[in-house]
């Protein structure tokens, strides 16, 4: 089991073991891992039955595999060069073994959000589907996927309530098929599509 830690408190008051915590149920015993960072959030993001993907606020990602030996990763090398990287609060949907819908949080000059898709298929690389998501000042939390519509539901947020939608798009080719308007869509958490 792997779980994200931002530190342990130590006797004489000072915070260590900062990173990720791999438990063996089987030992009871826990080790941390830094990957050599310091003072870096560490968070486990996704998991096959092959591999674990941990991905760094450094816009690194660390893959584990069945004998816990990682390889690291730049999947946001493509990208212009951010201060953080950081996954907005509830902004990952996994699409498959090997897509991931992510609302990735760039601290640099300023504070932006671009969702797009994180593919951890081969070389982790995280890719823009479309322009308009890319840098905003909105922000996206993925709600689900239908897979009987192939649709994907994701709120669009900002400061300006105005702003605020329920985003659809298509599963398979990632288009935008409707933007709904949905003033206080921090509230929304769940949608229902029937059919007539």
């Amino acid at each position: 089991m792997i779980y994200g830690t931002t530190a342990t408190l130590e006797k004489n008051d000072e915070y260590a073991e900062h990173g990720i915590a791999i438990v063996d149920l089987k030992n009871d015993s826990v080790r941390y891992e830094t990957f050599g960072t310091k003072d870096i959030a560490l968070i486990p993001l996704f998991s096959t039955s092959e591999l674990a993907y941990i991905l760094g606020e450094n816009g690194k990602m660390y893959v584990y595999d069945k004998d816990f030996h990682y390889t690291t990763y730049e999947p946001f090398k493509n990208l212009p060069q951010q201060q953080y990287y950081d996954i907005y609060e509830n902004g990952q949907l996994a699409l498959d073994d090997h897509r991931i819908l992510y609302c990735l949080r760039g601290i640099g000059a300023e504070e932006t959000y671009s969702l797009g898709i994180l593919n951890v298929e081969g070389e982790p690389n995280f890719q823009l589907f479309n322009a308009d998501f890319a840098n905003t000042k909105h922000w996206y939390e993925p709600l689900y996927q239908n897979v009987e519509e192939k649709e994907i539901y994701v709120k669009e947020m900002s400061n300006n309530k105005e702003d605020n939608r329920v985003i659809i798009l298509d599963s398979e080719s990632l288009k935008v098929k409707a933007k709904i308007p949905v003033e206080s869509n921090h509230l929304l958490d769940f949608i229902v599509k029937i059919n007539h």
